[in-house]
């Protein structure tokens, strides 16, 4: 019966109701999207990492993390993956070797990021391989090597030309050779490995290195529905704990924790924006309510005067404020998601060109959807703004006695 009520009296005063649905409806709407778009690229920024050199997670000799070098290998990468793959049901063990060094082409020359892996394992699971000019490295080892395209840049070099390659080798001797550039690539998902890489067969790099069958990471790429990374590294850390040599897990956040700790940071800015945005429809609530609820004041002394419980009138208002509510968030929602298919993806790459978040390469398109985060942010605003908005005119019209309720006239 009161809801009955309630609801005819929204459209008592249209103008009033429907002023009232748009100015909640759109904080709803600005809510969603700003949420969604900000989820939306967090997701991408971390896919764009964990599919390219950083994994959900690694394994690797112990203390290779905080002092990564030559020296530090996993020994028996083969045995190693079939148990990971055993422990994480379908998880795929990418092998990589790590490496630094001095790369020349005819008279100039530049550090460089030497990483073997395995080119056919890598296209399928990886986006570390990404080649935009050439083509990829072959199947079997050639000597053949893939540059970054900042890199090939700097040695003035295109696919078919050849490099030098200078480091040192895990057996104390200096290690070179010559390899022929095969591809371009367009990065790694890391803008400071992304632009100094060198991509070689791994076979030719632990060939290179002295490294036998060792490498320096064993990555891990988690199917979806799999436990949380940081759960998953955790089980592996049990699993060769006493492993001869010690090996360490982590997962992506525990290796990137200045990207976890940056999402967090970004997100609590965000939360504040959500308390503008909460105080200014509060208060058109408020408003809205408080007028509605001062016009019908001597309609609700009679209703009291008939018999009509304090708790009766109350519970009128504030299904008023509810029904506003309703559909506020549903109009709000729909608005938000006709702009998201309406809006095309973004092309950060020409709005911002070659860009890093704490490290990790932006990606250079991104297409916003609608976050969960964002739905129950919104949500909660707009039950938090029904709340405060019609709890004090309901309170107020139902602390008035009968007959000083039936003085007023609007």
């Amino acid at each position: 019966m009161l809801a009955r009520l309630a609801w005819r009296n929204l459209w008592r005063n249209r103008r009033r109701t429907l002023i009232a649905v748009t100015a909640l409806a759109l904080g709803a709407a600005g809510l969603v999207l700003t949420h969604s778009f900000a989820e939306t690229m967090y997701d991408t920024m971390i896919d764009v990492a964990t599919r390219g050199l950083i994994g959900h997670l690694q394994v690797h000799g112990a203390g290779y993390q905080a002092e990564p070098d030559v020296f530090t290998v996993v020994k028996a990468p083969a045995a190693i993956s079939a148990e990971v793959e055993r422990a994480l049901p379908g998880s795929v063990c990418l092998r990589r070797v790590i490496g630094f060094g001095l790369m020349a082409a005819q008279e100039k020359s530049t550090a460089v990021s030497i990483i073997g892996l395995e080119p056919g394992r890598e296209q399928r699971h990886s986006s570390v391989l990404a080649v935009t000019a050439g083509r990829s490295l072959s199947e079997t080892p050639a000597r053949e090597v893939v540059l970054s395209a900042p890199l090939a840049k700097r040695l003035g070099v295109k696919p078919g030309g050849e490099v030098v390659l200078l480091s040192q080798a895990a057996d104390g001797s200096i290690a070179n050779d010559l390899f022929t550039v095969v591809g371009l690539s367009s990065g790694s998902g890391s803008v400071e490995v992304g632009n100094t890489a060198a991509f070689l067969h791994l076979r030719d790099a632990q060939d290179f290195f002295a490294l036998g069958e060792g490498v320096h990471q064993v990555v891990v790429t988690l199917p979806a529905g799999s436990p949380p990374p940081r759960q998953a590294a955790a089980a592996l850390r049990t699993l060769f704990a006493g492993h001869t040599p010690p090996l360490e897990a982590l997962s992506w956040n525990e290796m990137l924790p200045d990207v976890e700790r940056a999402i967090e940071a970004d997100r609590e800015g965000s939360y504040l924006m959500d308390l503008i945005i909460f105080l200014v429809v509060v208060l058109g609530m408020l408003n809205a309510m408080t007028m509605a609820t001062w016009e019908r004041t001597f309609e609700l002394g009679v209703l009291s005067a008939l018999g009509t419980r304090p708790t009766g009138v109350m519970g009128l208002v504030l299904f008023e404020s509810f029904f506003i509510g309703l559909l506020s968030f549903v109009a709000g929602v729909a608005l938000a998601w006709l702009v998201v298919i309406a809006l095309p993806p973004l092309n950060l790459g020409e709005l911002m060109g070659e860009s890093d978040f704490a490290g990790v390469a932006l990606p250079s398109v991104v297409k916003a959807k609608l976050d969960a985060l964002g739905l129950v942010m919104a949500l909660l605003t707009v039950a938090a703004t029904c709340v405060v908005g019609g709890l004090y005119p309901a309170w107020r019209v139902s602390r008035m006695r009968p007959v000083e309720s039936m003085r007023y006239r609007a």
